[in-house]
This record gives structure tokens, sequence and C-alpha cells, in this order.
């Protein structure tokens, strides 16, 4: 019954060639490690190439956004250059811009304006969208077009602030609904006075995107400025494969995407990201063709795995079908059993058939195999042959002995060698011959290093060509060729990283080392830095370092902060004065006390005002010696009057006239003597030394005043004066002597040139007016225009055209009118005529003004 059940059991197994059972067996055992490995394998190297991916992904987003603030530095370094050359301080010399006074805007289109030099044609830049001359106040004055869009109403007008941050760094803006990069810089004149700012606008587009890209070695990638909280696209460097509006969520499909924060660029309404953008269809494509060759491969090796422990099942039920043979020809002949196995077919022929075909298929696998291997070689090679040719730093291989058998081009180029004069050479030939016993045991102990896996970076100084010595990192790095051990070397130039670090040093000195003091305070007050120099403040204030500074300095601190704007207090500390620059740095939470020592230009500054009001004081008497005749002709006329009335008065008292009949001739006595004290009264005052005071006066009573000195000598010279003054009082803040001085020099130098005319065209005229915010006097004259070269020198000390002059006269005017914030200058008018003409600040009238007591006098 036992029998019954084991042939039961095994029938169907008894039905099933074991060949066939063995393949079966194995074909499923070769699939389930196939599966398991395809997919365990296909993931890790999924992974890997999606992480290099990452990597280079990041890298290229960092390299590109480099790229665009290297950029913007080069516009930056252009606006400098362009705001600091000479044509543009002799363009801005003659040129006074007066705030918040209407004015009307130069453009410039075709031809480029006077005050750009002619070498500019932006090599190597885009052509920005506009450059802008702008006054302190913002107000744009002159604007230089060098792109077809229209010129945004907005940028009529840029605000201080702006002015400010993009002179420090690149300024991100939105004009007219346009983003635009500002760049300024301060912009003077010949003598230094500051007169605005020049701005460059380059508008954020295609243009400048695409631009900015030729800095970072690129080729596929593409960058764009967008709008983070709406995620749309501002700008990109492609408007057709990224157009204007685009949202980031359609580009996601077809792009892998890198998102970086304008860190540097402040002051916008909006938030604005910057973003690298990769396409993903080539990527994607090359990670699936290597994913499709890994998995032919596993097919191939699954297949293999097949095949050959298929081969040992068989071999294995080979000699268990030869003993079951045997035994059942011994049951057969010994104890007359049948034979228990079934007799279908030559098992032994086809398990040969199925010998040879797995000894082909692995014949063929190893041809396959052994081509794939050396396909894979030569891409090795080639791979290695190209790193070693593209790589910055010199690679060259040396034998045992030092002798040089192979050097990648950028070896050749750092020592300045050519191919054929660098091979089979010894390597000490390319450093300095002190440093040749070090090299060597650099490279001896390669070694060593390599299984300590410890890898020095040892400095030497190397040689080129030309026999300029600079510092180099060598590594080497040991490995057999055949059987022969040679040296890999690596040589890195670290010229520009010693320069680097020498700067660093040299700024992180500069602080200590600055004669003048500067401090560091945090928002409490602490201060938290001063230099050696800050000794005298510190004892000012009574505190050291590490100190918190007096209430009324930590109050001041607080201001600053809050305001977040540069302020310059000035100190006296005993003997000193110091000029105090708090510069805030808001986002850090601390102040930097940038001092100066401004006792020395203080008091030069005192000397300077002593020796102007000697030297007006000695102009003022040698014009009263010239003006001596006209004066004294003034002063006979009342004198004679009072000779003439007192002479009457004693002949009718000697006729006996009475008190009442002589009265009359004594008033007029009395009247002549007040008129004789005035005249003197306004001399003493116009010769004496007065300190210098100024007052509100109404500018024509001061033309009247010096006018009533040189009447006589006008009159004289039978010279018509043409007085077009203003109809209105022109209230001025001045100092009244030296004013006066000013128009009695240009109405005496006026009437000394006329007098070489003919007294039929002998005319001076003298206007006054308001031109904005100052007061105009102008005195014109008929003696003939000057050349150009005289007029260039009137203001130059001892220059003069008379042959009795001392050339000072001019020179003080303009050190008056400076002195008052004005100007002066000099023109041809009319065919033969000469303008002079100064401006002063208007002021408001007082409740007395100097003028009315002028008239009452």
């Amino acid at each position: 019954m036992l029998r019954v059940k084991i042939k039961y059991r095994r029938s169907w197994l008894r039905r099933i060639p074991l060949p066939v059972l063995a393949m079966l067996l194995g074909l499923l055992t070769g699939l389930a490690v196939w599966l398991v490995l395809d997919r365990i394998q296909s993931t890790a190297l999924r992974d890997i190439f999606l992480n290099d991916l990452e990597q280079r992904l990041d890298d290229q987003a960092r390299n590109s956004l480099d790229g665009f603030n290297n950029y913007l530095t080069r516009f930056s370094t252009t606006a400098r250059l362009l705001a600091n050359n000479t044509r543009m301080a002799y363009y801005l010399e003659p040129v006074y811009w007066v705030p918040k006074e209407p004015f009307e805007q130069r453009r410039y289109r075709e031809t480029p304006p006077p005050w750009l030099p002619y070498w500019v044609r932006w090599n190597h830049l885009l052509n920005p969208g506009f450059v802008l001359l702008v006054d302190d106040s913002g107000d744009t004055r002159e604007v230089y077009q060098l792109s077809d869009q229209t010129f945004p109403e907005q940028a009529n007008h840029i605000d201080p602030s702006v002015l400010e941050q993009s002179r420090k760094e690149p300024f991100l803006t939105n004009i007219d609904d346009q983003l635009y990069v500002l760049v300024s810089d301060i912009v003077n004149d010949t003598s230094g006075i500051r007169m605005g700012s020049m701005i460059i606008a380059v508008p954020v587009d295609s243009n400048l995107l695409a631009a900015s890209l030729t800095e970072v070695n690129s080729d596929n990638s593409l960058i764009a400025v967008v709008n983070a909280d709406e995620q749309t696209v501002i700008a990109s460097s492609n408007d057709v494969k990224i157009p204007f509006g685009a949202s980031t969520d359609s580009l996601e499909s077809r792009y892998f995407m890198r998102w970086q924060a304008f860190s540097e660029y402040k002051g916008l309404d909006i938030n604005l990201q910057f973003m690298t953008l990769v396409p993903r269809l080539p990527i994607e494509q090359t990670m699936q063709s290597v994913l499709n060759l890994e998995h032919q491969q596993r097919l191939i090796q699954a297949a293999v795995l097949i095949l050959v422990f298929t081969l040992i099942i068989l071999l294995v039920s080979s000699r268990i079908t030869r003993a079951l043979k045997r035994l059942s020809r011994f049951s057969q002949k010994a104890l007359g059993i049948q034979q228990p196995i079934q007799k279908q077919g030559n098992q032994l022929l086809i398990l040969e058939d199925w010998v040879r075909q797995f000894i082909r298929l692995v014949r063929s696998a190893r041809d396959d195999m052994r081509q794939q291997h050396e396909a894979a070689m030569r891409e090795t090679v080639a791979m290695k042959s190209a790193v070693m040719q593209t790589t910055l730093d010199a690679i060259a291989t040396i034998d045992s002995d030092g002798t040089i058998i192979e050097f990648n081009q950028s070896a050749q180029k750092m020592f300045g060698l050519d191919q054929e004069g660098v091979f089979w050479r010894p390597i000490s030939d390319l450093f300095v011959a002190s440093e040749r016993p070090r090299l060597m045991a650099i490279v001896s102990g390669s070694a060593k290093r390599a299984r300590n896996s410890g890898h020095g970076l040892p400095e030497l100084q190397a040689r080129r060509q030309n026999g300029d010595i600079f510092p180099v990192e060598v590594t080497a790095l040991p490995f057999s060729l055949e059987s022969e051990l040679v040296y890999a070397l690596s040589i890195h130039d670290i010229s520009s990283r010693k320069k680097s670090e020498q700067q660093i040093q040299q700024l992180a000195r500069f602080a200590s080392e600055s004669p003048s003091p500067v401090m560091r305070v945090s928002d409490l007050g602490v201060l938290l830095y001063a230099n050696d120099a800050s000794e005298p403040l510190l004892q000012y204030w009574g505190c050291s370092r590490q100190q918190t500074l007096p209430l009324y300095w930590r109050n001041l601190l607080d201001k600053v902060l809050q305001s977040g704007r540069d302020n310059e207090v000035e100190l006296l500390t005993g003997e000193q004065i110091f000029s105090l620059l708090f510069a805030p740095v808001s986002e850090f939470g601390y102040v930097n006390i940038y001092a100066r020592d401004i006792t020395q230009v203080r008091i030069a500054e005192q000397q300077a005002r002593s020796h102007q009001s000697e030297l007006v004081h000695v102009c003022r008497l040698s014009t009263m010696g010239e003006m001596s005749t006209g004066i004294a002709h003034e002063l006979n006329q009342p004198l004679a009057a009072i000779v003439n009335f007192a002479n009457g008065c004693v002949r009718r008292i000697d006729n006996g006239a009475a008190v009442a009949d002589i009265q009359p001739a004594l008033v007029q006595i009395s009247r002549q003597a007040e008129r004789a004290g005035k005249i003197i009264k306004r001399m003493r005052g116009l010769v004496s030394r007065q300190v210098g005071q100024r007052e509100v006066a109404d500018i024509n009573a001061l033309i009247r005043e010096v006018l009533s000195f040189i009447e006589f000598d006008i009159h004289k010279a039978s010279i018509m004066l043409d007085l077009q003054l203003s109809e209105n009082p022109l209230w001025v803040k001045v100092d009244l002597v030296q004013i006066e001085q000013v128009l009695m020099n240009l109405i005496k130098n006026a009437l000394d040139a006329i007098e070489e005319t003919d007294p039929q065209e002998r005319v001076i005229e003298v206007q006054t007016l308001r031109q904005g915010e100052a007061v105009r006097v102008c005195v014109t004259d008929t003696a003939g225009i000057l050349q150009a070269q005289q007029v260039e020198q009137l203001f130059d000390a001892f220059y003069t055209t008379k042959e009795s002059g001392m050339g000072m006269g001019l020179p003080i005017s303009q050190t008056i009118i400076q002195d008052h914030g004005g100007r002066i200058w000099a023109q041809a008018s009319e065919a033969s005529a000469t303008l002079f003409c100064f401006e002063i600040l208007a002021s408001e009238p007082l409740n007395t003004c100097v003028g009315e007591r002028m008239n009452e006098d």
C-alpha cells in the first residue's frame, strides 16, 4: 500500500523529463535573481545619477548668479570711470543747477553728449538703456538714450536714497513697470564741487540676461528673473523659449529649475528671485539610455547565470541518471525487477547538445564581454586624456629617475614650455635649485603617504622658462605601469591665492594702521573696537574698550540706527576738533564711527577769512585813493555852499538885517554841513576795518550807494549810466562792505575800460533781476569784446589789462562771491560789449532792513 502511495505521489514527476525539470528550475532561479538585482541596481544607479545632477545644477545656478553679479559690477566700474573723466568735469564747470527750479531737460540720442569721453563704445558690455545726469535733489537734467525704449516718466526724478544705494552697488528698481538696474557715481566740476550724479540705467530684459551668460561656460542653460509672489517670469535670457509672463508651473515639465534670492539687491517692492533652468529632455534621455544599457547587461548576466545553473543541474542529473540505469540493469539481472525509469530518448545526447550549446553561448558572451571591456577601456582612456588636457592644474608623469614622460597643456602654459622641449628632461629643472631636494623627497615619500592615506600639500618655488619664480603646491601619487613604478605629479599655481591672502591681511590691518580714529559701537552703546588713534576720544568720553558710551552719545547712536543714514558731527576735545562720521550697519546692529582731526583745517579757515578781510580792506583803500578826485568834488559842493551862505549872512548882518532875514541861510548852512558829514561817514564806513557780519539788504540800495561814490567820475567821463534795476526790492543776506567792494570793482573796471572809447559810445548798464532762487547783478560796458584768452585769465591773481592796475580786484571779488555761496563770470554780450555778472542766493526780507536804513540816510 505504501508503494502505491509512493507511485501516486511521484507519478507526475515521472512524466516530466529530468533535463526539462532542471531547465525550468534554472530559469525560475535566474529570473528571480534578475528581477531582484535589476530593481536594486536600477534604483541605486538612478539615485547616483540624480544626486550628481543635483550637484551640477546647484553649481550651474551659483555660476549663473555669479556671472550676473560680475556683469553688473562691470557696469559699476564703467560708471565710476565715466563720472570721473575730465570731459565731465569741464562740462559741469560753467553749469549751475538750482534745486527745485524749472528747467528744460536735455536729451541726446543719435549724437553722444559732450560730457562723455570719445572712447566710450561700451566694449564687452551691452549698451545700457539710458545714461542720466541728475542733480543732488534727484531731478534728471540730461538724458542719453542708447535704446529704442521710451524714456520712462518716473526716471525724471530719482529718489536720493536710490542714488546713495546705487553708488555702493548695482540697484534693482521698478521704473514705469519695467525692471532696471541702476549704477551711479558722484560727478564734480573741475573745482571738486559736487554737482550731482551720473546714472547708468540698464533694463533687465533678455539682452542683459543673455549677455551675463557669456560670463559662464554654459551651452544649454537659461536664466530668468521671476516674481516669487506670483510665480511668473519677468525677464529671461531667451524670450522664445521662456516668454514674458510664463508661469513657473508650466516650465517645470520642461526644465530643471534652481531658485536663488537677490540677497545683494535691495529696495524693491516686489519679491524677485533668480532662476537657472536646464532642459529636462536631454538629461532624461541620457539617464534613460544609461539605465537601458545597464538593463541589457544585467539581462545578459541573468541569461548566463541561468545557463550555468542549468548545466550544473544537468551534470548532476546525468550522473543520477547513469546511477539509476546501472541500478536498473542490476535489478533486472539480479532481482528481475522492472526498470524504475522510463526510456524517453537519449538523455546523454541531449545533455551533450546542451553542453555544446552552453559552450557556444559562453564563448559568444566572452567575446561580447571582451569587446565591451575594450570599448570601456578606450572610453576611460579618452576621458582621462580629456581631463588631463582641460584641467587648470599642471599634471606631469615622471619615471623613478624624475624624467618627464607626459606633460599636459596646462603644464606647458604654466611653465612657458613647448611640447618638444619638455619630454625626457628632469622634472627638477622646472624648480628653483634650492627646492629640488624637497621635490624629490616628496616624490620618494609619496608611496608611503598613499599607504597611510595622508595627502600633504607642500609648497615649493617653481621657475618659468622666462626666469620668473612663482609658488606652487605639489602632490605626488605613485602607480605601476607594467613592471615600472611611475609617479603622477599635480602642480597647482598658488600665486593668485598668495596675493589674495596678502591683500586680506593688509585689509585686516587697515583699521589698526589708520592714523585717524576708527571705532565700532553696538546698538546698546558698547564700544566693540577702537584703534590706537582713538585714544583722545576715549579719554574725552571717559570710557575704554568693551565699555558703554555716555548717555548723549548712546541716544545719538539710536537715532542713527533708526534712520539708517550717515550722520556727521563735530566734537571739541580741549585743543582738538574732530569730525565724527556715524555710519550705521542696521542689518548687523552696530555703528561704525570714522573720525578726522580737523583742528588745522579750522585754523586755516579762520586764517583765510582773516587774510581775505585784510585783502579786501587794502583793496578798499586803493579804490578810495583812485576815487579821491570825485570824493573831493563831492565834499567841495556842500563846503562851498556853507562858505557862500556864511558870507551872505555876514553881509546881511553888516547891513543891519534882522534875525528872521538870515534864518533861511543858517538852515541851509546846517543842511549842507549834515550832507558833508554823511559823505565823510560813508567814506569812513568804506575804508574802516570791520568784523565780517552779514545782514539782509536790498541789492538795489547797495548799487545806488556805490554809485554815489563814483557819480562825479561818471559825469566827468561823459558816460551814460543805464540803470535797469528791478522794480521790487531784491533781498540778499550779505556782508555789506564786501558786496559793496565787489560792485565797486566791477563798475570801476567798466569806468576805466570805457574811457578809451568814443565819448558818444560810452554806456555802462547795471541790471538786477531775480533768477530762480538767486539774485543776479550784471554790469555791461561798451569798451569792446575781450579775447577768449583774456576771459580765461581775468580772475587769476595779479593779471590786469591796465597799466597801473594790480590785478587783484576781480580775484578778490571772486573769493567774496564764492564765500557767499554764489558765482561770478565774464562773457561777450554783443558785438562791442563785455558782460560781468554774479549771482548770490536770495533771502527773505526782515522787519528792518539795511536798504531801508540806507534810504533814510
